[in-house]
């Protein structure tokens, strides 16, 4: 979801997040039925019925990556992921969205 803090993700306080957020981002969040993190776990259970999910991409910091408490709330997140999907400890690449211009040459020239 483009724009958003990664309290979007929060599935304990996404509510309140979206309730005090601009207008385009609440629009944004009614394409995820209202709760992008029930939305991706929604998927990743479909997905586990013909596959098995090996690692968790994670691309997002537009809004707050500078914050210190970030990686404690993607950590929070990481962990419900695991829980919610019955899952073992997995890779998890963590890029913030300002890393992103780091690792393009590499992308570009492989």
């Amino acid at each position: 979801v483009g724009g958003c803090k990664i309290e979007l993700f929060d599935k304990d306080n996404y509510e309140s997040y979206v309730t005090t957020s601009p207008q385009w981002l609440k629009n944004m969040v009614k394409e995820y039925d209202g709760n992008p993190y029930g939305r991706l776990v929604e998927l990743a259970k479909i997905a586990q019925k013909e596959g098995v999910i090996k690692g968790i991409l994670l691309h997002q910091g537009e809004s707050n990556t500078n914050d210190k408490e970030w990686p404690a709330k993607v950590k929070k997140i990481y962990d419900g992921l695991l829980k919610d999907l019955n899952l073992k400890e997995i890779p998890f690449l963590c890029l913030p969205e300002k890393s992103w211009d780091l690792i393009r040459p590499v992308h570009v020239s492989a």
